[in-house]
C-alpha cells in the first residue's frame, strides 16, 4: 500500500478488487432501492451504519449541477436500465473539498469503475470514494496536501495544549471530535503508505470507545487483529468519514 498526491488530492493506491472490500455491491438501481428500504435504522436498537456504505457500479454518468438555492452539489448516475439515482451533497465546510473534487473529476480519465458511499432511504447517495482501473486505485473525496501538513503541525502539539488552543478559539465538543477524527482518518493514510499497524492506533482506539464510538473502536480492534488487511482498513475510513459526516 502507499499514498500520493496528485493535484492536492489523495489517493489510496492498492491492488483491490471490488470483491475484496467487503461490502454490498449493485449495479441495478431496483436492487438497491429494496436494499436501502431494509437497512434504514429502526427505533432504538443499536445501529451499524456501516450497512449504509455500499459499492454502486454505473453504467452511465448525467450532468453535475450545484443547486444554489438548497446548497447542494448533484450528480445523477443510470444504472444498465437507464434509471437514476443521485450523487448527493450538501455545502459545508467539511464537503467543501469533496465538491470541488466531484467538479473536477472526469470518471472516462479517471477510469472510474465503482463509487462507494453512504446510501439513503430516499436514494440519495453520498460518496466517499471512487474505485478506479489502471492502476488500480482507491480515490477519496475531500483530502488535500495542504490539509495533511496543517493536521502535521497541530498533532505535533500535545493533547492538552491542543485542547486549551480549541477552547480558546471556542470550538464546541462537536467540531473538537470532527477534527480528532479527521487527524485519525489521515493516520489511516498513514498506515497505508508505510504498511506497518503504529502504537498509536490503540491510542485512537480507546478514545473512541471512551466517548461511546464502539463501531469505530470495534472496527480499530479489527484492523489491528487483522494485521493491516487492506478491506478493514477500508472499512474503518469510511465508518470514520462518516462519523465526520454526522457530526457535520
Amino acid at each position: 500500500n502507499r499514498l500520493s498526491m496528485v493535484n492536492s488530492k489523495v489517493i489510496l493506491l492498492e491492488d483491490t478488487r471490488v470483491d475484496q472490500i467487503h461490502l454490498k455491491t449493485f449495479s441495478n438501481w431496483q436492487f438497491l432501492k429494496e436494499y436501502a428500504d431494509n437497512v434504514s435504522a429502526k427505533g432504538l436498537q443499536q445501529y451499524d451504519f456501516l450497512k449504509e456504505v455500499v459499492v454502486v457500479t454505473p453504467t452511465s454518468w448525467g450532468e453535475k449541477s450545484f443547486v444554489e438555492s438548497t446548497q447542494e452539489f448533484l450528480w445523477p448516475i443510470l444504472d444498465q436500465n437507464g434509471c437514476e439515482v443521485v450523487i448527493r451533497v450538501p455545502f459545508s465546510k467539511t464537503t467543501q473539498e469533496a465538491i470541488k473534487n466531484l467538479e473536477n473529476t472526469d470518471p472516462e480519465k479517471m477510469k472510474i469503475v465503482s463509487i462507494v458511499g453512504r446510501i439513503s432511504k430516499q436514494l440519495a447517495f453520498y460518496p466517499i470514494s471512487f474505485l478506479c482501473n489502471s492502476p488500480q486505485s482507491v480515490f477519496s473525496l475531500g483530502f488535500t496536501a495542504n490539509r495533511n501538513k496543517q493536521l502535521s503541525v497541530s498533532t505535533a502539539k500535545t493533547n492538552s495544549e491542543q485542547q486549551d488552543t480549541e477552547q480558546e478559539q471556542g470550538f464546541t465538543v462537536e467540531t473538537r471530535l470532527s477534527r480528532k477524527i479527521e487527524e485519525f482518518c489521515y493516520y489511516l493514510y498513514e498506515i497505508a503508505e508505510s504498511g506497518k499497524l503504529g502504537n498509536k492506533l490503540i491510542e485512537y482506539r480507546e478514545f473512541f470507545s471512551s466517548i461511546k464510538l464502539q463501531l469505530l473502536a470495534n472496527k480499530i480492534d479489527q484492523l489491528i487483529n487483522s494485521q493491516n488487511s487492506p478491506h478493514f482498513l477500508l472499512q474503518t475510513f469510511y465508518i470514520a468519514t462518516l462519523c465526520k459526516q454526522y457530526l457535520s
